[in-house]
């Protein structure tokens, strides 16, 4: 083969360029020798479904494929000079052949034959799809290889290839309708943010016709992007469109553009993260539009910004079109005309006849063009990655981070996208951004599955049961890895169907794949993930929530608060924003704000901004509400920095002792939550103080865009505000309640009647935690009828994140304990960062109230910085977890006591020069005791020594004082 004919024949099917030799081969043409430059793979179409696959040298001649006698005798082929035709009797064909200049040819045109090898490339390139999917867009593309046997090729490909066998979609149910398979303006658009002249631009491209429309933003904010997209593509044209597609910026992945579009009933998809230049033709046209843009421009200085955008634009809509076509012929059916002379404007038939024709060419153009880009384009590697939900995978992440990430388990896939959870969020990822991880020899993946699963058998072993949330997050994890979860142990079926109350579709199992009756499409409840649907919430309330469970015939559990991260997508759905609507209702309704006209408003006046901080009562039940609450940003506060911060918080070690009274005095525990306490603070704000509610929470106000509001009582986070609020709680405990406070702690109330103590009282915030006799319990009546609030709370409740119990027998037993709060702690990786592990830590402290035998550990966790931190920090953090889970049942109980043989003890012990830096531990514990040795802890505490410890000798000292100072307090 000559080289030209070899050269038109690569670019003609897109096949690599002639392969070097691996030697010399000579041919000789008219006596001259010449050198092989290589070898090409050339297949000659001889049927529909035959073709000769040959390796032709190609030489620097103009010559076509030369064939000896050896190759058709190998074939079975031969030529019939009278019919000249190829003729093979065994396959029944007679090929047509030409004679030229005493010469006899073979012509054949575009058509081309696939060997299995290059089908199983197609396959591979295009994500591996169904066999009926590949075959039609072979055939759109025109080539007559779309036959029968090219579909049983792919059929028999399929079979055997692993990753089509683990991503083939589950049976589905017969449809009324097929899915459309036309050319149809606005039915998928991609959107992005450009930047011209430094100023944002939002582009729209309709991803079939790649028809364009562009403005500049006013701003990059969620509510300015929405609006300009509605002004110059939903407005102006056909409406909203069926989907759309963005990248990770943060205008479309925020929930408010996401409340939108689903408003608007558009099916949103992000693309992945760390995926750049995956929107296509939505960023390759950037470059398009600012290279009109510019030319505009430069020829016409004094152009208005958006009035040059809007020719260029126009520009783009009536030149660049796919494979020549004119978009506007593809949206409108005409092309624009051009004002030389006049012309007859076309009937609506005649545009529409020119769409249609304009439309079927640009299917087969497309298609043509698909399939020779998958034969010339390399494979990606992931393409054969077989990632399954529940695998561990790492993360690629780019420069800073420029290293690979995790693990971290993947929560569903789709085609070649995959949604990891990273840091307890769902976030997108290509495939190509994925690796398998393979974790050490004998060692555990640490996931939240195996998390899941290790504390609920921790939790068996330590108290015969295993505990609400382990059940809850075991059962996630193993659902999660395609089995069923099994009930708890010791928990009747009916007692674990009871515990399900979170909404959460069943997950993806094999009963599902066989089409078993009522089960979900997980890739239905993907769809609702990311349009910030209620499975959000429900799905992060059984992975993170604890539920109830009876332990020991004991009372129902008392279930944690859990606070809604900002931007997380639940925010947006209509429960929480119906929390949002009751919260502005009360603010309005308690003249705690104003309007206030902008203009009005003095210069340099005090305002700050305000949002919404969304939590979630009672996680995990069926009574599982949302509640909203406006605060004020006050660091921003004008006056903060002359605002003295000096207010009466109850210690930890005063609700023991209030729980500890109670036990021995025989009172009754019970509690008090106040609505809205800010709300109802009787004094007004003494300065002018003005808020900006954030642009989304605006219209909950209902004010205007010249507005803002005069804050006449003090919100929350209002540097000052604590102080209206204990004036006004502390006028009503010692007038209404006559109750004084105790000199060790200014937040605990005492009262006395006749016979002596008749009732405590602790505030923290707007929550009262009480114990008394029965006529002290009619007296408080009266804080429910001067504040409005929740009804009252007897025996069983949560104070300041503990959990409080009493048994139905009098006396009662009291019950301090965190177990629920230990259980959605999870273990941390060895490579986690600093900042990851503080916020641990800090949650892992809480722990403190409860358990003095683990004050020792998270003391020492807090006795270095980032410079000294290590991976040994975060093995005995994660030991410190451990323990606590392990020993669930471990809580504070307070039985009653005799009170004629009541004895205070104080323990005290110190560790000399055991800390890092060779400094001392200090600790001890303080326990009220009686004759029957029935104790009551009262305080304790293990810390590091402020001062120099010189011997062993010193350190049991201070240790010692340490305690007689905290028992003396106690007397």
């Amino acid at each position: 083969m000559g080289a030209d004919q070899a050269s038109a024949y690569a670019r003609l099917v897109g096949a690599q360029p002639p392969v070097a030799p691996t030697r010399v081969t000579l041919f000789r043409f008219g006596g001259v020798v010449y050198e092989s430059r290589g070898t090409l793979s050339v297949h000659i179409p001889l049927s529909p479904t035959f073709y000769l696959p040959l390796h032709v040298d190609v030489v620097p001649l103009d010559v076509p494929v030369l064939l000896g006698h050896a190759t058709p005798d190998r074939y079975g082929l031969y030529v019939n000079n009278v019919t000249k035709c190829l003729v093979s009797d065994g396959r029944g064909f007679a090929l047509p052949l030409q004679r030229k200049g005493g010469h006899i040819y073979l012509v054949w045109g575009e058509d081309v034959h696939y060997s299995v090898a290059e089908l199983d490339r197609i396959h591979r390139h295009l994500s591996h799809p169904h066999p009926d999917r590949l075959v039609a867009v072979l055939r759109q593309a025109g080539n007559p290889h779309a036959t029968a046997e090219t579909r049983a090729q792919l059929d028999a490909l399929t079979k055997a290839c692993q990753v089509f066998q683990r991503l083939v979609q589950a049976p589905s149910r017969f449809r009324v309708v097929l899915l459309p398979d036309d050319i149809v303006f606005n039915r998928l658009i991609l959107i992005d943010i450009m930047y011209l002249d430094g100023k944002p631009v939002l582009h729209v491209i309709d991803k079939v016709t790649l028809f364009s429309a562009a403005a500049f933003l006013s701003g990059e904010i969620v509510e300015a992007v929405w609006w300009t997209y509605a002004r110059i593509w939903a407005h102006a044209y056909a409406g909203h469109p069926e989907r759309m597609r963005t990248d990770q910026g943060p205008q479309f992945v925020a929930s408010g553009w996401q409340a939108l579009a689903h408003a608007a009933g558009i099916h949103q998809r992000e693309l992945g993260v760390e995926s750049h230049n995956s929107l296509v033709a939505g960023e390759r046209y950037h470059a398009v539009l600012r290279h009109i843009y510019r030319r505009v421009k430069a020829d016409h200085p004094d152009l208005p910004l958006d009035v040059a955008l809007t020719l260029a634009v126009s520009a783009m809509n009536k030149t660049i079109g796919p494979h020549g076509l004119v978009p506007t012929l593809l949206v409108f059916g005409l092309i624009p005309r051009v004002p030389v002379s006049p012309l007859r404007l076309p009937t609506q038939q005649d545009r529409m006849r020119a769409a249609e024709t304009a439309c079927k060419e640009m299917r087969a153009q497309v298609a043509r063009t698909r399939v020779q880009a998958a034969l010339r384009l390399r494979v990606p590697a992931a393409a054969d990655a077989d990632l399954p939900v529940g695998t561990s995978v790492l993360v690629y992440r780019e420069p800073p981070t420029n290293r690979w990430i995790g693990p971290h388990p993947i929560v569903a896939r789709r085609d070649e996208m995959a949604w990891v959870e990273v840091y307890a969020r769902l976030r997108p990822f290509n495939v190509d951004k994925l690796r398998r991880y393979y974790p050490p020899e004998g060692a555990s993946t640490p996931q939240r599955a195996e998390q899941g699963r290790e504390a609920a058998v921790q939790g068996t072993e330590a108290s015969g049961g295993v505990s609400g949330g382990a059940a809850q997050h075991g059962g996630a994890s193993e659902a999660a890895a395609g089995g069923a979860p099994a009930p708890p142990t010791g928990v009747t079926p009916a007692a674990a169907a009871g515990n399900a109350a979170v909404d959460v579709p069943p997950p993806a199992t094999a009963a599902a794949a066989a089409g078993a009756p009522g089960e979900e499409d997980l890739g239905a409840l993907l769809n609702a993930v990311i349009a910030g649907e209620r499975f959000v919430a429900a799905v992060d309330a059984a992975c993170h929530a604890a539920v109830q469970l009876p332990v020991g015939g004991l009372p129902a559990d008392v279930h944690l608060t859990a606070n809604v991260r900002p931007g997380d997508a639940q925010i947006s759905t209509a429960r929480c924003q119906a929390a949002a609507r009751e919260e502005v209702d009360g603010l309005l309704a308690g003249g705690a704000v104003r309007p206030v006209i902008r203009s009005a408003v003095p210069k340099g006046a005090n305002v700050i901004r305000g949002r919404f901080v969304f939590t979630l009562k009672g996680v995990g039940t069926a009574d599982e509400i949302p509640k909203a609450r406006s605060v004020a940003q006050g660091n921003n506060d004008k006056a903060k920095a002359f605002v003295v911060h000096n207010l009466a918080t109850l210690r930890q070690r005063s609700t023991r002792v209030l729980v500890s009274t109670s036990a021995v005095q025989r009172f009754r525990l019970f509690a008090h939550d106040v609505n809205q306490a800010y709300l109802q603070i009787q004094d007004l704000l003494a300065r002018t103080l003005y808020l900006e509610p954030r642009k989304e929470d605006r219209n909950l106000f209902s004010i205007a865009d010249d507005e803002m509001l005069l804050l006449v009582r003090p919100l929350y986070r209002v540097c000052d505000a604590g102080y209206y609020w204990h004036a006004t709680l502390q006028k009503h405990v010692r007038e209404d309640l006559h109750m004084t406070p105790l000199s060790s702690d200014p937040a605990l109330y005492m009262r006395k009647g006749v016979g002596g103590l008749v009732g405590l009282l602790g505030t923290f915030v707007d929550d009262c935690f009480l114990g008394g006799n029965a006529a002290f319990q009619a007296a408080t009546e009266s804080t429910l009828r001067v504040f409005e609030a929740k009804p009252r709370q007897m025996d069983n409740m949560e104070f300041v994140g503990v959990r409080v119990t009493s048994t139905l027998a009098t006396p009662r037993n009291f019950t301090l304990d965190q177990t629920q709060y230990a259980t959605t702690l999870e273990p941390l990786p060895l490579d986690a960062p600093y900042e990851r592990f503080t916020s641990e830590r800090a949650a892992v402290a809480r722990l403190e109230h409860t358990r003095p035998d683990l004050c020792c550990a998270i003391n020492k966790a807090a006795q270095f910085n980032e410079a000294s931190y290590q991976p040994r920090h975060v093995r005995a953090l994660n030991a410190t977890l451990k323990a606590a889970r392990a020993r669930q049942g471990l809580n504070l109980r307070y039985p009653p006591l005799d009170t004629t043989s009541l004895r205070l003890r104080a323990y005290a012990d110190a560790s000399f020069a055991t800390n890092d830096d060779h400094s001392s531990q200090l600790g001890y514990i303080i326990m009220l005791a009686d004759a029957s040795r029935r104790v009551h802890v009262l305080g304790f505490s293990s810390r590091k020594s402020k001062r120099v410890v010189r011997s062993v000798m010193a350190g049991e000292v201070y240790a010692l004082t340490a305690a007689f100072d905290e028992a003396y307090i106690l007397c």
